[in-house]
């Protein structure tokens, strides 16, 4: 009878212990997460695209006389400047021209001297009556063709020497020449194209944005020039910078896209035409605008979202606002200000007001 009431005694404090261990509140969970300060900056905004690298001139070389290729001084693929001897075409033949031309001037001018003399003559003798008028405008008429002739020689003279100038191929800008189309000792014939010479100093950019950007980018333009950079694929190579140069007149109603044109200085030669290039077009910049880092930004049903840790280490969830990016870091419009907390890691478990810890 003493074992059944121990036994009653130690059921009914199981069970006391029991009631009291069910009425006690379960304690709160806490998940551990890294957590950044919002900061305030001014935020440049950037437009992205992607272009190709355009020369403003692209002229071929073409021979304006026949003759025989007798000197190429230049080497393929190197830069020359302008002015400098590009082809000679034998100017022989041309030289000769010259100089019969020359006794054709000489040859005009003598008869038309004579023929003046002759006039003046005769039209003493008509004062006397000694010939008709009708033989005195013959004399009149004779000095004039002469004097024609004269005028038809010199021109004739002169295009011998344009022709002679023909043969001596210089360049009309500074560029890049291309690979020769005829080598010393062809014959090149008027309207042959010899070789080509394409300017790079400066190169145009061609590329193309959304329509959505046009506003902005017109706005922009109002306040001054819009810087450009651009990067080559090849990363180890330094970004080349320039300006917008212009838009097109209308936008592509096919692509929903205006087509733009900038300009690069190029002034180390660094960059190439028909070169492939990531751009950033520098249209504005916002003042004073809230940044966190881009780890903070989660997705949802509604957008973009934050997880933001008040005073009492509880999360609540922001909706925002997106502005430009900036390396690691986002802009924040509309959703949070300076200074506040928000996870960085240790999204996964969060809820709203979901207990959280600094992870060591």
């Amino acid at each position: 009878m003493k074992a059944v009431n121990i036994i009653f005694s130690l059921l009914i404090i199981l069970s006391f212990t029991s009631c009291k261990k069910a009425q006690e509140a379960p304690k709160e969970v806490s998940f551990p997460i890294k957590m950044a300060k919002a900061g305030i900056r001014d935020v440049p905004v950037i437009l992205n695209s992607f272009g190709t690298l355009s020369p403003p001139n692209t002229i071929d070389i073409k021979a304006q006389v026949s003759g025989e290729i007798v000197n190429v001084p230049f080497k393929e693929g190197a830069f020359v400047n302008k002015g400098d001897l590009l082809i000679s075409i034998d100017p022989s033949p041309y030289l000769a021209n010259l100089q019969q031309n020359r006794a054709g001037v000489l040859q005009a001018q003598a008869q038309a001297t004579y023929a003046k003399e002759s006039y003046e003559s005769y039209k003493q003798l008509r004062e006397q009556d000694f010939i008709s008028v009708i033989d005195l405008a013959n004399y009149l008429q004779n000095s004039q063709v002469a004097d024609a002739s004269v005028l038809s020689s010199i021109a004739t003279l002169q295009n011998s020497k344009i022709n002679l100038g023909y043969t001596q191929i210089t360049a009309p800008i500074s560029g890049f020449i291309g690979f020769m189309g005829y080598q010393k000792g062809n014959i090149a014939n008027i309207n042959d194209t010899l070789v080509t010479l394409v300017q790079v100093q400066p190169l145009y950019l061609l590329f193309s944005l959304s329509e959505q950007d046009l506003w902005s980018l017109r706005e922009s333009l109002k306040t001054g020039p819009v810087a450009i950079s651009g990067s080559f694929l090849n990363k180890e190579r330094l970004p080349i910078e320039g300006s917008l140069f212009a838009l097109d007149n209308s936008v592509d109603i096919k692509t929903g896209t205006i087509s733009i044109k900038a300009s690069f200085p190029n002034e180390s030669l660094e960059a190439w035409p028909g070169e492939f290039i990531k751009i950033k077009l520098f249209v504005k910049t916002l003042p004073s605008v809230v940044v966190i880092d881009k780890a903070a930004l989660q997705y949802g049903q509604k957008g973009p979202f934050i997880y933001v840790v008040n005073k009492t280490m509880h999360v609540t969830i922001r909706n925002v606002t997106l502005g430009p990016t900036i390396g690691e870091s986002v802009a924040i419009l509309e959703g949070l200000k300076a200074d506040e907390d928000v996870v960085i890691e240790g999204h996964f478990n969060l809820y709203p007001e979901a207990k959280v810890y600094l992870a060591i």
